[in-house]
């Protein structure tokens, strides 16, 4: 390994109080586990109970199944969507949707606003302006 791993393990209390270590050598540890004071101790660390679900989830796209998917219409078949546009081809002003709800995709056709409206987010879309000379 790249790293030394200098020991000195330790159980610890859930306020963070060690209440066994072990020393650099080669060694096991044991500790008795008090499952209803570790309960009493959650319940005065209101970090579970105050989780605001309303507001946010929190997954891991490498393990967990997503909870919810953000592009549900546009080239599903496809493993990953990219777009690629010829600015010369564009109008002088393009909009470009990032909340995936638009009918028109990847075209902007204002659905961010009712998305916006129904979670509270603050999407808006991607507008490219093209000089006249």
């Amino acid at each position: 390994a790249a790293y030394i791993a200098w020991g000195h393990s330790a159980v610890a209390s859930p306020w963070g109080e060690v209440i066994s270590q072990a020393d650099e050598k080669d060694c096991i540890i044991y500790s008795d586990i008090d499952l209803e004071n570790l309960t009493n101790i959650r319940q005065q660390i209101p970090i579970s109970f105050q989780r605001r679900g309303d507001m946010y989830s929190v997954h891991n796209n490498m393990t967990d199944k997503p909870q919810t998917r953000i592009n549900k219409s546009y080239k599903l078949e496809s493993k990953k969507v990219a777009e690629t546009f010829d600015v010369e081809d564009l109008g002088g002003k393009t909009v470009l949707c990032r909340c995936w709800e638009s009918k028109k995709f990847p075209l902007c056709d204002g659905s961010h606003a009712k998305h916006n409206q129904r979670c509270g987010d603050n999407l808006g879309p991607v507008i490219i302006t093209k000089d006249k000379k």
